[in-house]
């Protein structure tokens, strides 16, 4: 399996696509595959993002969370870094396909994998969940597509028909999903088969005891801020400019 890293345009100077080395990272739907590569889960509030530009003027993002609670493994401070190849440097940007699409101020759950060297988040997009209001102001939990979920089963969540989008489309990905979406007929008809969602509050209770059964390599973690371990994307061939 090969992953790609995808470039942005933002003017004359910007990242071709290329792919990247198999084992770099690992995708996958279910929780319970993540669960076996996270070696913490941490749930917090998004506080701040730092670009940093490794020697061949590759860019990487620094997210750092406000930690709230560790769900899974240990972490001492009160601020918790981590880092994915990416972001936007004047004119230049670059972006992993299947990359979380992460914002200040989004309150969130992470599957973090200290050994990933691309994206320190287990299986990218599908190893983070955020804490969101609908409509009603109840508080639920939602995947990257904005479904609510309804329970976390043995092989991770359940989901119900309820969708919470935060903001419009950024991404290719997500304006060609925008435009495929099912017409609210439709969404009404498969919500009606589905489970209703769960509380916030229930379905962390719910990760905790999903954490200690499936993460079996917890560890005591410590914050990446920098690019420290991370590949030479350009030199080995996975990006070039």
């Amino acid at each position: 399996m090969t992953f790609a890293v995808k470039p942005i345009a933002l003017g004359a100077a910007i990242f071709t696509l290329a792919s990247l080395a198999p084992a770099t990272s690992f995708i996958t739907t279910k929780l319970r595959d993540l669960a076996a590569i996270t070696s913490a889960v941490v749930q917090g509030e998004l506080v701040r993002e730092a670009i940093l530009v490794d020697a061949d003027g590759v860019p990487w993002t620094i997210y750092t969370i406000a930690v709230e609670m560790m769900l899974a493994g240990e972490f001492k401070d009160k601020e918790f870094s981590f880092r994915c190849v990416g972001g936007r440097v004047g004119d230049q940007g670059l972006s992993l396909v299947s990359a979380p699409q992460l914002a200040l101020g989004d309150s969130v759950v992470v599957f973090y994998t200290e050994g990933d060297r691309t994206c320190q988040v287990a299986g990218l997009e599908h190893g983070v969940f955020w804490r969101r209001s609908n409509a009603a102001g109840e508080q639920r939990l939602v995947n990257f597509e904005g479904r609510a979920i309804a329970s976390i089963g043995a092989e991770g969540p359940v989901f119900s028909g309820e969708k919470i989008v935060s903001s419009a489309p950024n991404t290719p990905e997500q304006v060609a999903a925008a435009h495929s979406e099912p017409t609210p007929a439709e969404e009404e008809e498969r919500a009606a088969s589905l489970p209703p969602p769960a509380a916030a509050a229930t379905l962390l209770d719910e990760l905790v005891a999903f954490s200690a059964t499936h993460v079996t390599r917890p560890r005591t973690v410590v914050s990446t801020n920098d690019l420290s371990g991370a590949p030479r994307m350009a030199s080995e061939g996975n990006v070039r400019k």
